[in-house]
């Protein structure tokens, strides 16, 4: 274990982007919600940050340093 009480706060911040090619169908689908699971954006919404603290998590364990503050901030944009 290291010490780190004498670490410098470093501002750190990550971006993920991903582009999906659905069929015309399916777009058709998710503008008038009628995907079975549910609207895909509340979905998503709802998971992303579960995500992001199972990754700090996972993150924590492998070096022991202390994250504070986190957050995640989500953009939708359909392109048709």
């Amino acid at each position: 274990m290291f010490d780190v009480s004498e670490k410098i706060k470093t501002l750190r911040t990550a971006r993920a982007v991903a582009r999906i090619k659905v069929s015309p169908e399916t777009i058709e689908k998710i503008k008038k919600k009628e995907i079975e699971k549910g609207d895909i954006f509340e979905v998503t919404r709802a998971v992303a940050p579960l995500s992001a603290k199972k990754q700090q998590k996972s993150y924590l364990s492998a070096t022991t340093y202390q994250l504070n503050g986190w957050g995640v901030m989500l953009k939708f944009k359909m392109d048709f």
